[in-house]
């Protein structure tokens, strides 16, 4: 499992986890990112995506986790999920019918 932030404003090198996660459907599990966040405050990081790139049964997927960050007047972050979408590795490669 490897992880990774593309933002410039919100940034983290691609990282492979040492160990990795073991998540069971309709479970959780904490994952910490250390993150280079240079947003000012009071304004949203548009367009921020954590992409993890994962194993399920026997294929590799991507999954595309939507951020907003924000930096707080007080200069704390915070960070709400818009979405995740999850795609599998190569789909865009395999050949289409017809």
């Amino acid at each position: 499992m490897s992880t990774w932030l593309p933002h410039d404003q919100f940034f983290s090198e691609r990282r492979s986890l040492e160990q990795p996660l073991l998540v069971e459907p309709g479970e959780s599990a904490p994952l910490e990112v250390e993150v280079t966040f240079t947003g000012e405050p009071g304004v949203a990081v548009v367009n921020a995506f954590l992409i993890m790139q994962v194993e399920y049964g026997n294929q590799s997927w991507r999954m595309f986790v939507r951020l907003l960050p924000m930096m707080q007047p007080d200069g704390t972050p915070s960070v709400t999920c818009e979405a995740i979408t999850v795609q599998p590795i190569g789909f865009s490669a395999a050949p289409h019918p017809g």
